[in-house]
């Protein structure tokens, strides 16, 4: 017999933490129930539970650090995370940390159930997909494993009262005993019809509602159909679909992370309208390699998860301005970044891209400085940021491959770029960003938020009267002098 298990709960939503404490109760479990980290934190202490089930949705920010911690006490401990939507960043950082199996609303036993086989095998254990619950695992639930066909459903009972009112027939002989059983068996027809039809059209209507709202967006919708019919299949092949549609989701916002949701929008509008062209062809754009000083080789020595909470934080810092001025992540690996601004969603003149590019550049150092104030506080090393800005035209088009489609762009403005951030990384000692003779000439009038300093390499004629390289340095706010009289 199975011993009852310490369990904790930490849900935002009351809901649904009823739902699990009912489920839990149900088996036997002690259960304690936390709405906020505070609470969590002090009950975990407390009661040192078995199984800890942890809202991803919980606004403190800190929630990573708790399970982190909650890891490192007992290394026993099964941790099984809840979501109603997917959310792409928390659900990255806690897997990248060890925490991968992921419970989604709303929780029916059989997908509580197959969360806590998996959390039996080990809780940190690689899965296959942990975003993807029972659903997508469990064919012998799908219509292939029918036991009772719905036309025998349908059938049999009118079968049984047919045999039932034949069998009664026979002990009724007056005109009035004949009358009053025809109406009796017209009556217990007409009661079995009806709740044969509302056994038939519950489950329709409550996949009817279940379909209607997926058309409105709402992934988080499953059903809970009983029974081994056709009906309950269907039930069973929407749930795994709506797994399917949800894994799409995280995929398809991890991309759309790397454009501003305006970018997003003129992109589908010019999809619909033919205006973007995935053929080769030449436009002018501003081209901006990025990366971290020596990351790779001086932090190979960080724990996993320490190392993808850095590049995190360093992303959430340097982003933002880029995605401000509509730039485009081209590719991504590690600290290291290709940016193109000026051809998607529609192609812009050199200057106008070239400033965007600058203006996005300066707010990368300005980010950069935030962050390195934070790291300093905690203790760790400062990052240290190179980048290399080079306008020109370039190659672009659509690359494909069966089903696989890549806008890639090919030309001297990035490898100019790529070249202008290794010398940067070279002859810098601190953050930096370097500017082609080429981008200075595109935006020298237009000097708002940054500036442009001549650069010089070490070894170059100080005398050179006309510059090749320009560093941009971001304007910085005088300091506020308060004067007393």
């Amino acid at each position: 017999m199975r011993s009852p298990q310490r369990v904790l709960i930490v849900q935002h939503d009351a809901r649904a933490a009823q739902l699990l404490i009912g489920f839990f109760r149900k088996r036997g479990d002690q259960v304690w129930e936390a709405w906020e980290l505070g609470q969590a934190q002090a009950l975990f202490t407390q009661v040192k539970p078995h199984l800890l089930l942890f809202d991803l949705h919980l606004p403190e920010e800190d929630w990573i650090q708790f399970l982190r911690t909650a890891r490192e006490k007992d290394a026993k401990l099964k941790v099984i995370l809840t979501n109603q939507v997917p959310d792409l960043q928390r659900e990255v950082l806690a897997i990248s940390s060890g925490f991968n199996i992921i419970l989604r609303q709303p929780f029916q036993p059989r997908w509580i159930n197959s969360a806590l086989q998996r959390a039996a095998v080990g809780a940190d254990s690689p899965s296959t997909s942990p975003t993807m619950d029972a659903d997508k695992s469990a064919p012998d639930l799908l219509p292939g494993g029918v036991r009772i066909p719905l036309r025998i459903k349908l059938i049999l009972p009118f079968v049984l009262v047919s045999a039932l009112l034949a069998g009664l027939g026979s002990f009724f002989h007056t005109p009035y005993q004949t009358g009053l059983y025809i109406l009796a068996g017209v009556l217990l027809t007409a009661a079995v019809g009806l709740l044969t039809a509302r056994a038939v059209s519950r489950p329709i209507k409550e996949l009817t509602d279940a379909f209607f709202q997926v058309s409105q967006g709402n992934l988080g919708v499953k059903v809970n159909l009983a029974g081994k019919d056709e009906i309950a299949g269907l039930g069973h092949s929407f749930n795994a679909m709506i797994a399917s549609l949800q894994e799409e989701n995280l995929h398809r916002d991890l991309y759309a992370r790397l454009l501003t949701s305006g970018v997003r929008e003129q992109l589908r509008h010019s999809f619909a309208n033919g205006e973007i062209r995935l053929e080769g062809q030449q436009l002018p754009t501003s081209v901006v390699a990025i990366d971290l000083r020596s990351f790779n080789t001086h932090y190979d020595q960080v724990p996993a998860p320490t190392l993808i909470h850095w590049l995190n934080e360093y992303y959430e810092h340097i982003l933002p301005p880029i995605l401000a001025n509509g730039g485009v992540v081209t590719k991504m690996d590690g600290p290291a970044l290709q940016v193109i601004f000026g051809i998607l969603p529609r192609p812009s003149a050199l200057p106008a891209s070239c400033a965007a590019a600058c203006q996005a550049a300066a707010g990368m150092l300005t980010g950069l400085d935030k962050l390195n104030q934070l790291r300093q506080s905690r203790g760790e090393p400062p990052l240290v940021l190179h980048a290399g800005i080079q306008c020109g035209e370039v190659i672009a088009g659509g690359l494909s491959a069966g089903e696989r489609l890549h806008f890639a762009i090919m030309g001297d403005p990035i490898q100019a770029a790529q070249r202008l951030q290794s010398m940067a990384a070279q002859v810098l000692k601190t953050s930096g960003v370097l500017l082609s003779q080429n981008a200075y000439s595109q935006v020298q009038t237009q000097l708002s938020e940054f500036s442009l300093d001549p650069f010089v390499a070490p070894g170059a004629n100080v005398h050179n009267e006309k510059p090749s390289i320009y560093q941009l340095k971001p304007r910085r706010e005088p300091p506020r002098v308060d004067v007393m009289l």
